[in-house]
C-alpha cells in the first residue's frame, strides 16, 4: 500500500513538473485582404532589441502561434504581417503563460487590428486608440503606398539610366514627399488626441510608451506644435519614472546631449564592465581609442566581433578596442557570454541614450576613433568583411 502510494507520489510529481514545463500562450488571427503566401511573425521586445519567437503562413486569412513562457512572466511583443519584403507597422501585444489572444484586421495594416485579451497592459494601450482609428487607417494605407513607390522605383531602375533615370527619380521622389507630407499632418492630428487621452489615463508603461513617441516626434521636427504640453507632461513625472528605460528615452529627445564632433575632446561617461567595476576612456589615453558601439540584435555587429578579435591581438600595443553595449544590462549580459569578447567590453548602462547619443550616432555598428591625447579622428558606420582594417589602414593608425 505505502509502496502503490509512493509510485503515486512520484507520478503526480512528474506530471505537475511537465505542466509547468509546457506552460504558453496562444495568438490567433483573421486576416482580410491578404495575399497567397502572406506570413504572421512575432517578435518579443526586451530593450532595443526584437527576437523573432514564432511565425506562420497564413491559411484562408488565419494563423495559429503557441508560445512557451515562463510562469507568471509578462512578455512584450510585436506582431507584425509581411508581403515579401514590405512589412506592416506594428501592433503591440502582452502576454503570459495561460493568455489566448484573438486578433483580427487588414493585412498590412496592423495598428488597427481589433484584439481580443485580458491583459491589462492591453487593454491601456487600446485605450490610447480610442477616438483616432480612422486616422491611423488614413495614415497606414499612405505609408504602405510610399512604400510600394519605392519597390516599384526600385524595380524601374536597373533598366534606366542617364537622363531617364534622373526623371524617374525626381518624379518618384516628388510622390513620396508629398506622401511624407500627410503623413506627418495625420500624425500631428494623432498626437493632439494622444496628449488629450493623457490627460486622464493613469502613468503605466503603455503612458510611458505613448510619452515616448510624442518626444520622439517633437525632436524629428523642430517647431512641433504640441512640444512644451509633452515636456509638461514629461516634468510632471516620478522621480522613478524618469529614471527607468522609457522615462531615459523621453528625456534624450527633449532634451538631446550636445554632439561632439569631429576634432573636439572626446566625451567621457560611467562605464561599467561585467563585474560592475567603474571605469572611464580618460584612463585609455596614451594609444589610439576605437569606441565600437554596439547590439546583440544587430547582425553587422556580431559580424564585426571577429576582426575586432584579429586587431586586438596585433596592434595592441597601439590600438585600445572598447565596445560599448547599447543593450539593456541583461541582454548585454547574454550576448557576452554567446561571443568571445577578449578586449574591453563595457556599458554605460544608458543604452542608446547616453555616450552613444553623445558621439552623434545614427545606426549600429557605430565606430569613434581617438587620439592618444583624447582627441576625435573619425567617427563612421556600418561593416563588412575588412572594412575595419582597412579603414584603419586608411587613417594610418595600422600598416
Amino acid at each position: 500500500m505505502v509502496k502503490q502510494r509512493i509510485i503515486m507520489l512520484l507520478a503526480l510529481w512528474l506530471w505537475v513538473g511537465i505542466c509547468l514545463a509546457q506552460q504558453s500562450f496562444v495568438v490567433e488571427g483573421q486576416v482580410d485582404d491578404y495575399k497567397q503566401g502572406m506570413m504572421v511573425r512575432l517578435f518579443r521586445l526586451e530593450g532595443n532589441v526584437g527576437s523573432c519567437i514564432a511565425w506562420d503562413t497564413l491559411h484562408d486569412g488565419r494563423f495559429r502561434l503557441e508560445v512557451p513562457v515562463d510562469s507568471g512572466k509578462v512578455v512584450e511583443l510585436d506582431l507584425i504581417t509581411s508581403e515579401g519584403t514590405l512589412y506592416s507597422s506594428s501592433i503591440f501585444l502582452w502576454a503570459t503563460a495561460g493568455t489566448h489572444i484573438m486578433t483580427k484586421g487588414k493585412a498590412l495594416m496592423n495598428e488597427t487590428w481589433l484584439v481580443e485579451s485580458d491583459m491589462p497592459q492591453q487593454q491601456s494601450y487600446l485605450a490610447f486608440r480610442k477616438g483616432r482609428e480612422m486616422l491611423m487607417d488614413q495614415r497606414q494605407r499612405l505609408m504602405l503606398e510610399n512604400r510600394r513607390l519605392k519597390q516599384e522605383f526600385s524595380r524601374l531602375r536597373s533598366g534606366l539610366s542617364g537622363e531617364e533615370l534622373l526623371a524617374t527619380r525626381d518624379l518618384f521622389k516628388g510622390k513620396s514627399d508629398s506622401i511624407d507630407r500627410l503623413v506627418d499632418a495625420i500624425r500631428l492630428k494623432e498626437d493632439s488626441i494622444v496628449l488629450q487621452i493623457m490627460e486622464t489615463h493613469p502613468v503605466d508603461r503603455i503612458y510611458l510608451m505613448q510619452l515616448k513617441s510624442l518626444a520622439l516626434g517633437a525632436k524629428l521636427m523642430p517647431d512641433h506644435p504640441y512640444r512644451e504640453a509633452i515636456i509638461q507632461h514629461y516634468e510632471a513625472l516620478t522621480a522613478a519614472d524618469k529614471q527607468s528605460e522609457l522615462g531615459q528615452a523621453i528625456q534624450a529627445y527633449l532634451y538631446p546631449p550636445v554632439e561632439v564632433k569631429e576634432g573636439e575632446e572626446m566625451a567621457d561617461a560611467d562605464l561599467y564592465d561585467l563585474e560592475g567595476r567603474l571605469h572611464h576612456l580618460s584612463e585609455l589615453k596614451g594609444r589610439y581609442l576605437l569606441l565600437d558601439f554596439w547590439s546583440m540584435g544587430c547582425g553587422p555587429c556580431i559580424a564585426a566581433l571577429p576582426e575586432m578579435g584579429e586587431l586586438h591581438q596585433q596592434y595592441a600595443d597601439r590600438l585600445t578596442i572598447v565596445s560599448v553595449s547599447i543593450d539593456t544590462k541583461a541582454n548585454w549580459e547574454k550576448a557576452s557570454k554567446d561571443h568571445s569578447i577578449s578586449w574591453l567590453n563595457w556599458s554605460d548602462l544608458r543604452g542608446d541614450h547616453g555616450l552613444y547619443a553623445r558621439y552623434g550616432g545614427k545606426g549600429i555598428p557605430y565606430y569613434v576613433l581617438l587620439s592618444p591625447e583624447g582627441k576625435i579622428l573619425s567617427t563612421w558606420m556600418g561593416y563588412g568583411k575588412g572594412s575595419l582594417k582597412g579603414k584603419l589602414q586608411q587613417l594610418q593608425i595600422i600598416q
